[in-house]
């Protein structure tokens, strides 16, 4: 007789569940995202704006866009450019409910794998009321983390008849700090101001980006032929934190000081000359480099060379990873033979003919990698904790083994921590016997079979040997990785005069597609300039044909000899390092 016997599945293998909501309550701000985070990896197809709805007091759905990361849904806001800041999607001091929708509905929410979302999920909030707030201190915008001050990154832009002044910064404006009496415009040689009929912030392409671009409408258009003056008063623009204008770019400031156009008037007093009428004007398009992602699956972007990690991006541009690993010691590259055992205080060759003492405690590596057919074993302490730094890229293609000796634990939660709440993984794990603490700069790939094995009787626990903190992206084996990954968004580190940790290989990001037909004329990207000591991005565009092909990765210069094209998207990459944070890119310019 033949038994067959078909286990139920469980309900951990069939539902879908919310991890946490960020915000999660209190106030929200004005341009603020919403987060969705979930235990397993949600289907993109199952998010659209009839299953995931932010809706007002009426009910009636705001306008925004809505991301999907993996394990994340975002929901992004338009940004308010108006004065009054009730242009965007949420108005001041109005209330707002989320509502996600869940089995038994025919378009629930659902993991890549099937999983359900079964829970029904609603959150309300309250946007900010910048009128309700102590006076200067009415923070309506979520500021930027960069520390970065405002600044005015290049020439004015007089409109060819002179009817208006466009200024773009290197961040968004706050709109209600944009007055008429922030500027003094005047022809030079004349004391007589010119008249201001209004000043307003631009919207950007994007509704959900910021304004970075002030027009300023003269009451009269400016003169053709001669050269203006432009004086930023204390009263000037600020930007999200209200930080007041400070300078203006460092290329900007060259170009001035060639033109003899520069007046050092104190230090919250700037003043710039620029020209209206002279020469031919041109209609230039920005592409801002702030739409760059860090890509879900970096494979898939198809890019010319293997990518170490994802440059981060923001508002203000395109940087440089700040990873905030103090006093790091790199042993190299870790990628050994078909057998490595690797413990505190032994000798081991972590890559052929070098061999190096572990340390105790921390171990710090450029990359850490197991080839498929290798085996790597790890010897943890019972009583200790082993930190392990990656720097780059960690990827694990055959078997990762951690031996643990002596006693055994299972994850807990501290007594009175507020780990889970905070998002700090280092707080969730640290009931962990014998635990292994992994945080990896670069790309995360596990695509192979990472264990903890009891020494003593040499069998497989099924226990939690740590965690692992994933600064980039996450590619395969999440869901059944026994190191408990976290991903957290790089933080905005300080850069330091001489960083401790330097960045091998390529790192990458890549734009969205951007529409050809908002393209002018295609000119080439304008050159930049990074400041000294970082190495020079190499730029590289790809184009999407109208029927649907998509062509090579190929430098700017080459684009036009490729056919006719629909769509077009930017990628930078910039190889071997410092990781300071600095930024790289500002903006692409296409003429």
């Amino acid at each position: 007789m033949l038994c067959v016997s078909c286990a139920p599945a469980t309900d951990n293998e069939t539902t879908l569940r919310l991890v946490r909501i960020d915000p999660d309550r209190g106030p929200l701000y004005l341009n603020q995202p919403i987060r969705f985070l979930f235990d397993d990896v949600v289907d993109p197809l199952s998010v659209t704006s009839d299953t995931v709805r932010i809706v007002d007091a009426a009910g009636l759905a705001v306008p925004g866009k809505r991301l999907v990361r993996q394990y994340y849904v975002e929901f992004v806001p338009h940004v308010p450019t108006r004065f009054s800041l009730d242009d965007g999607s949420f108005q001041p001091g109005a209330r707002y409910r989320a509502e996600v929708a869940s089995y038994p509905l025919a378009n629930a929410v659902r993991g890549l794998r099937g999983k359900l979302l079964r829970e029904s999920i609603t959150r309300s909030w309250k946007a900010v009321d910048p009128d309700a707030l102590p006076a200067g201190k009415s923070l309506a915008l979520m500021p930027s983390s960069l520390p970065e001050p405002l600044f005015l990154l290049d020439d004015p832009r007089p409109a060819a008849d002179g009817s208006y002044l466009d200024l773009a910064f290197n961040r968004p404006v706050y709109p209600p700090s944009v007055l008429p009496s922030g500027f003094q415009l005047r022809r030079v040689g004349r004391r007589v101001p010119i008249a201001l009929r209004s000043v307003e912030v631009l919207p950007a392409s994007d509704p959900t980006v910021g304004g970075r671009v002030v027009r300023l409408v003269p009451a009269a258009p400016l003169e053709r032929g001669h050269t203006h003056e432009l004086v930023f008063t204390e009263s000037g623009p600020r930007d999200y934190r209200l930080g007041p204008l400070l300078r203006v770019s460092k290329a900007l400031l060259e170009r001035l000081r060639r033109r003899g156009a520069v007046d050092p008037r104190g230090h919250r007093l700037i003043v710039v000359q620029f020209p209206v009428g002279h020469g031919r004007e041109s209609a230039p398009v920005d592409e801002v480099f702030a739409e760059c992602r860090a890509a879900a699956n970096p494979d898939a972007l198809r890019l010319p060379e293997d990518i170490e990690g994802v440059l981060q991006w923001g508002p203000d541009g395109l940087r440089l990873p700040a990873l905030p690993f103090d006093g790091f010691k790199s042993m190299g590259v870790l990628q050994p033979g078909p057998f490595l055992r690797l413990k505190e205080g032994a000798f081991a060759e972590i890559r052929p003919r070098h061999s190096v003492s572990m340390p105790a405690r921390t171990w710090d590596f450029d990359r850490f990698v197991v080839p498929k057919g290798t085996q790597v074993h790890v010897m943890l302490d019972a009583q200790r904790t082993l930190t392990i730094r990656v720097a780059g890229r960690f990827e694990v293609a055959g078997e990762l083994v951690f031996r643990v000796t002596g006693g055994a634990g299972s994850p807990r939660e501290l007594p009175g921590s507020s780990g889970i709440r905070t998002g700090d993984a280092r707080v969730v794990w640290k009931g962990i016997a014998g635990r292994v603490e992994f945080e990896v700069g670069g790309i995360c790939r596990l695509t192979g079979r990472i264990v903890r094995r009891d020494t003593a009787s040499d069998q497989e626990t099924g226990r939690v040997p740590g965690f692992l903190l994933a600064r980039g992206p996450f590619i395969g084996g999440f869901a059944t990785c026994p190191l408990q990954p976290w991903l957290r968004a790089p933080a905005a580190v300080e850069s330091r005069s001489e960083p401790t940790v330097k960045l091998l290989g390529v790192w990458g990001a890549a734009s969205d597609w951007m529409d050809v037909r908002s393209v002018v004329q295609w000119g080439g990207i304008e050159d930049w300039h990074p400041e000294p000591g970082l190495p020079r991005p190499r730029v590289l565009v790809q184009g999407r044909e109208a029927h649907g092909d998509v062509t090579a990765w190929v430098p700017p210069r080459s684009l036009p000899a490729m056919a006719k094209l629909a769509e077009l998207r930017f990628a930078v990459l910039v190889r071997g390092a410092p990781a300071n944070g600095k930024l790289l890119l500002r903006e692409l310019r296409i003429r």
